[in-house]
């Protein structure tokens, strides 16, 4: 799953690539499972012991499980969108503005500052926007990429631990 990181800065500067329940985060973690699974490698192991009943049945849960990821996975991006201008939510009035405006942001509106659209709810948001004017979108959205995937990794790679550390 390859993903532009600008496509998930939201217009008013939410990072939707935060969001756990993000099509990008679900299918990703999807795509993680079926690596892990593919890692256990069932088959191979009841083939290299000369049970062929066990593969048998390995091949089979194998691939009953990449259908059933691959049907969550198709059903996920349609019910969680990745970000808001994937449908995420209806449109709100900062997604209006800039789509009439045709910003990719409010970083890119000179009325930013004095804007009454954002509210105390939007601090971060805000935020977010003068971290956008000062780096750049692309740097920033990549930025934000980076920490969102680095900390999906360390639940992933912390949950592995967890069942051979025990």
């Amino acid at each position: 799953m390859r993903t532009n990181p600008v496509d998930l800065v939201s217009f008013c500067g939410g990072y939707c690539g935060k969001c756990g329940i993000s099509g990008l985060a679900i299918g990703l973690r999807l795509e993680t499972l079926q690596a892990l699974l593919g890692a256990a490698d069932f088959r191979q192991e009841a083939e290299h012991l000369g049970w062929p009943l066990m593969r048998d049945i390995a091949t089979r849960c194998c691939e009953q499980f990449d259908q059933q990821a691959a049907s969550f996975g198709e059903l996920a991006g349609r019910l969680f969108p990745t970000h808001c201008r994937d449908g995420c939510v209806p449109p709100c009035e900062i997604a209006r503005c800039c789509l009439e405006r045709s910003f990719t942001t409010c970083a890119e509106c000179a009325d930013l500052d004095a804007c009454e659209r954002f509210t105390e709810r939007h601090a971060e948001a805000k935020q977010n926007l003068a971290a956008i004017r000062a780096m750049g979108l692309e740097a920033w959205a990549k930025e934000q990429y980076s920490k969102a995937v680095n900390g999906w990794r360390e639940k992933l790679v912390g949950a592995v631990d967890a069942v051979f550390d025990q």
